[in-house]
């Protein structure tokens, strides 16, 4: 792995709120979108935050896996993908944490990408990220009303709105039922 760097806002090394279980949670610094009432306007600017090493994040999402106190990873922003190179390392390496995990070791991304947008963006990390090491994909523009939600069925794919109030919109393919049915899938 060679030696790169993430620009790191912050983590929290135990949430129950940012997915299912107990997970480790960063936000990336930096984002290109400015989204109106954006929930983490502090990691909007570029230039700020810590820089981690790749190998420095591998080794603590590795010890709290390793330990039992994490079961899973959520990575938000900013716009994580504005980092694809450094965080393509980092995913490729939580791959081989959840085939040595009974398990797994779920990896939800938040992006302002739309799947249309990363289907069509140039660099291959990107859709290389989101195809290969994500499980949960909540993309599109942030909104105070709520999030969409994308995740894979193995039928099709299925957004699923998060309204204000707390009720969902399912909308897509026939995976939504699929996945509304599923006992694992949780909308925290």
């Amino acid at each position: 792995m060679s030696l790169q760097f993430l620009w790191v806002h912050g983590a929290i090394a135990q949430s129950e709120v940012n997915g299912s279980g107990t997970r480790l949670v960063i936000w990336l610094q930096g984002c290109d979108q400015n989204c109106k009432g954006c929930a983490n306007a502090g990691t909007i600017p570029g230039k700020g935050g810590t820089e981690v090493s790749v190998l420095e994040v591998v080794a603590l999402i590795r010890a709290g896996a390793n330990s039992g106190l994490i079961d899973g990873l959520t990575i938000s922003g900013g716009e994580p993908l504005l980092q694809a190179s450094a965080l393509l390392l980092v995913l490729e390496e939580m791959a081989r944490i959840a085939l040595n995990r009974e398990n797994g070791f779920p990896v939800r991304l938040y992006t302002h990408y739309t799947k249309e947008d990363i289907e069509a963006l140039s660099p291959f990390d990107v859709r290389r990220i989101v195809s290969e090491n994500v499980d949960e994909l909540i993309c599109g523009e942030y909104t105070v009303e709520g999030e969409r939600i994308h995740k894979d069925s193995d039928e099709d794919m299925a957004e699923i709105h998060v309204l204000e109030n707390g009720d969902l919109q399912v909308t897509g393919g026939s995976g939504a039922a699929a996945i509304l049915k599923d006992p694992n899938f949780r909308v925290n």
